[in-house]
């Protein structure tokens, strides 16, 4: 599986269905954490989490979650807080 083309895929679906914001944020969402960009990745997630369950899309749900993740783990060390 192409992860990105499944991503590119969901945006455009998004978009195509009236849900732009979600499709705004699954875009930017991976540029802030690789960017170290975390203060507004912390700032969109739970509008973000919020839009998937909204969606009923347990997969963007996922995908959002990852890159929380990554920010939370792997950037800012932030271990303890995150995997109890």
């Amino acid at each position: 599986m192409d992860i990105w083309r499944w991503v590119n895929d969901a945006e455009e679906e998004l978009a195509r269905s009236g849900r732009k914001r979600l499709a705004e944020l699954i875009e930017v969402i991976p540029g802030y954490v690789v960017n170290h960009k975390h203060v507004q990745l912390d700032a969109v997630v739970p509008e973000a989490l919020a839009l998937a369950r909204e969606a009923k899309n347990p997969w963007l749900e996922v995908f959002i979650r990852h890159w929380n993740l990554q920010s939370r783990i792997l950037h800012r060390h932030e271990v303890k807080e995150f995997l109890p």
